[in-house]
């Protein structure tokens, strides 16, 4: 199975959500994982077909501030549902 994990955290380098990724990763690791840092920074610059190609299921990682989740991630999520076509089956 091919399993993409979306890291919505805003934070670089270690955040919370990055050590509970790889915590993770152990229970998973007998299938191809890939690992998306989406960012501020980089958001609108990931490639929708290389997260839901050739995936099987998505994780989505972040962090949950009083009830509601970073901005980015929520415009990232956005755009993913604009490219669901991506992740149907043929």
């Amino acid at each position: 199975m091919n399993i993409s994990i979306i890291n919505g955290s805003p934070k670089p380098g270690k955040s919370t959500t990055e050590l509970m990724i790889e915590y993770l990763i152990p229970f998973i690791s007998e299938n191809t994982v890939s690992i998306h840092n989406i960012n501020r920074a980089n958001w609108d610059k990931i490639q929708f077909a290389e997260i839901g190609g050739g995936c099987d299921t998505l994780i989505f990682a972040f962090p949950l501030y009083v009830d509601s989740i970073p901005s980015h991630m929520l415009r990232f999520l956005i755009e993913l549902e604009k490219q669901k076509q991506l992740f149907r089956k043929k």
